[in-house]
């Protein structure tokens, strides 16, 4: 079985079935919802370790043989958007007077770490 699925592809299904895993354990109620989203995540992850989609090969669409600086520039937008939403919720977590789990402080120290890493990251995919 050849590879139809690239790095950066199997990245983001991998991250994208933990969320769907996550949202079908903890967030939907209805059976019927968390069912699906529990199979779609497993499906999701099982491809990113596989690395081959019947439905890409289905379609003839093949992401193998990308560029890595695509992988370095994604991650960099990840941790990026990590930052701004720490940030984001800090600001929140201290307008409203609230924690939102841990105390306010550390969002703001969050949003700096990520940062830093999201340049860093940023710079590697040059």
């Amino acid at each position: 079985m050849k590879h139809n699925i690239g790095t950066v592809d199997r990245v983001v299904r991998f991250l994208g079935g933990i969320l769907l895993l996550l949202a079908g354990l903890f967030v939907l109620r209805n059976s019927i919802a968390q069912g699906i989203l529990l199979v779609l995540g497993i499906i999701a992850i099982l491809e990113s370790f596989i690395g081959y989609c019947y439905l890409y090969q289905l379609f003839g669409i093949n992401t193998c043989g990308k560029d890595k600086k695509n992988l370095w520039q994604f991650i960099s937008w990840v941790f990026v958007l990590c930052a701004l939403a720490a940030y984001g919720t800090g600001w929140t977590a201290l307008i409203n007077n609230a924690s939102y789990w841990i105390p306010t402080e550390y969002w703001f120290y969050d949003a700096v770490a990520a940062g830093i890493l999201g340049i860093f990251f940023g710079i590697k995919a040059k």
